[in-house]
């Protein structure tokens, strides 16, 4: 008489239950996410040395373009008081004038640029907010990207990967930075009006301040990290993940329940139907069926 198969139990079974690791990171892995973050990165680097974020046209500034790669370092701000020869210098922010101080012309010094008329203490704070929430943007987008690609099987990894965490702090992120923005061009338009020729031809200018390409490029960064979102939350699971109950049992930590299953029983599902039947009974044999 054949023995019946034996199978493992106590700490060979929970050695043989963990047995695949590489197999749960591969299933783990969301490419498609992981692409679109890789774009995201791209362009938010693109973006932060662009050189012409506003474009202001009209008033007194001395330039027609503001980056944000120019607020990078602390600048100094001059004072002209009427004559050339009567300048006071200001470190910013703390003990720099106020756009309300008149008459008086101010010029910034940051990164041997000269910006005349162009900026105040309180534009020069915002484009540093908004330099400090493009790069916070940035670590959120290159987050998600590692754990898309890497696959990491731990809890906590594997929340902020299907929930797409980082994506959704990237996003608001950005909406924060377009606020910001928008409120720099107020006081941009603000400046350039207050600082127009009163006479000659300048005088009869239209002040214009408006966004350009690098504003744009962060807008379509917020744009692809709201695609890697949906991309995240959408995954379709029968081309990332492998077919019948892997995935469930990958899960659970059961996908070496495989190889448990007895002789001609169907991959991964080893139940008790699979299983030879067990030898019969020695002795009498049952009586016949009698309806």
């Amino acid at each position: 008489m054949q023995a019946p198969p034996s199978y493992p139990s106590g700490r060979a079974l929970r050695r043989r239950l963990h047995c695949r690791p590489s197999a749960c990171l591969d299933t783990e892995r969301n490419l498609l996410s992981g692409l679109v973050n890789v774009a995201v990165v791209v362009v938010v680097c693109v973006a932060v040395f662009q050189p012409r974020w506003f474009w202001m046209d009209g008033g007194g500034c001395s330039t027609n373009n503001l980056s944000l790669y120019l607020f990078f370092l602390a600048g100094q701000f001059v004072r002209v008081n009427g004559d050339a020869s009567s300048t006071t210098f200001y470190s910013v922010p703390d003990d720099a004038p106020s756009s309300s101080d008149a008459p008086a012309s101010y010029i910034y010094y940051i990164n041997g640029e000269e910006l005349e008329l162009c900026v105040t203490p309180h534009i020069v704070s915002l484009l540093e907010v908004v330099i400090g929430l493009v790069f916070l943007m940035l670590c959120a987008a290159s987050v998600q990207l590692i754990l898309d690609l890497a696959g990491s099987a731990g809890k906590a990894a594997r929340c902020l990967r299907r929930n797409a965490l980082p994506s959704i702090v990237a996003v608001w992120a950005c909406v924060a930075s377009v606020g910001v923005c928008y409120r720099l061009t107020v006081l941009l338009e603000a400046l350039q009006e207050a600082t127009k020729p009163s006479h000659g031809l300048s005088a009869m200018d239209r002040v214009q301040v408006k966004f350009d390409v690098g504003f744009y490029l962060l807008v379509l960064a917020g744009g692809l990290s709201v695609l890697a979102v949906g991309c995240s939350w959408l995954r379709p699971a029968h081309i990332f993940q492998p077919p019948d109950s892997a995935p469930l049992m990958e899960d659970c930590g059961l996908e070496g329940l495989d190889s448990l299953a007895g002789p001609g029983s169907s991959p991964g599902y080893p139940c008790l139907m699979d299983r030879e039947p067990p030898p019969p009974l020695e002795g009498n044999p049952p009586p016949p069926y009698s309806p």
